[in-house]
């Protein structure tokens, strides 16, 4: 496949690959500043949407100044022939790895984890949106233990009709899967069901169960921590597994309050010189 050229840019190196996407670690010319450049591939049959939501994620973003918000900085748009059109989106470079199950993590930077993304998806509910598709691959920890959110384009007005199912199945809530209504609750069970894959390595979704509870009920979790061989603090799992409910009545309302939750969690972890 023959490298992209993007107006006003070097790439340097493929650093990430999508099913229709390349991104690219990239230096403006001019300015010598070292970006991320991601790029949508022209030939792909589903460029057209993936350029829809480029564009959404750009109209959307671009104004957000979050410290765990990758910040986004411009939308290039080149006419490469009369019938072919490439979109590409430069945005900050951050150093790391995606945020993923099978690295060990200690309680207190899963916690302080938590409290990042939970914090950075509170500032987009104040400024009126929702994300829809948070998962492990749409975070980037950096060595030095922050994360950032990237991946903008499903995000959308809370309290809306979805009108097409869209996200990642293995993290999508219920009401995601069925073009039902979304708001701040839809992304409390994305963020929820991302913890629950980072820290068991497992799907909430293969987890869940259709048996009903007692009070008729919708279908909850039906595997504790435990159960999985792994220790968290009660509440923490508590927290987990209530923001996967399958109702959004069930859930903790807001992310304010499960960033209330999580702070109160992390006043009752002991020191990190102390803690095993």
């Amino acid at each position: 496949m023959t490298e992209p050229r993007v107006k006003g840019y070097e790439l340097i190196e493929l650093i990430g690959r999508g099913a229709t996407s390349e991104v690219y670690k990239a230096r403006q010319l001019g300015t010598g500043l070292v970006m991320a450049v991601k790029v949508v591939r022209h030939d792909s049959p589903d460029s057209a949407r993936q350029f829809a939501q480029l564009a959404n994620e750009f109209r959307v973003a671009r104004q957000w100044t979050h410290p765990n918000l990758v910040r986004l900085y411009e939308l290039v748009t080149a006419r490469l022939l009369v019938w072919r059109l490439q979109v590409a989106l430069a945005m900050e470079y951050v150093p790391g790895e995606m945020f993923r199950s099978g690295k060990s993590f200690t309680t207190r930077q899963i916690v302080d984890c938590y409290i990042q993304l939970a914090d950075a998806m509170h500032y987009m509910h104040q400024h009126g949106y929702i994300h829809l598709d948070m998962k492990p691959q749409n975070v980037i920890a950096s060595p030095t233990g922050q994360t950032k959110i990237m991946d903008f384009g499903l995000c959308t007005r809370k309290g809306r009709y979805n009108p097409r199912v869209q996200g990642t199945p293995d993290f999508m809530a219920p009401e995601q899967m069925r073009k039902g209504w979304v708001d701040e609750r839809t992304d409390v069970f994305n963020l929820g069901a991302t913890m629950f894959s980072v820290i068991t390595g497992k799907s909430v979704q293969m987890t869940l169960t259709s048996r009903l509870r007692t009070n008729g009920g919708p279908s909850v979790i039906s595997e504790t921590f435990q159960s999985m061989s792994v220790e968290v603090p009660p509440e923490l799992e508590s927290l987990i597994l209530q923001s996967c409910r399958s109702s959004p009545a069930e859930r903790p309302a807001s992310m304010a309050r499960v960033l209330e939750r999580l702070q109160n969690i992390r006043n009752q972890l002991k020191p990190p010189e102390t803690q095993k």
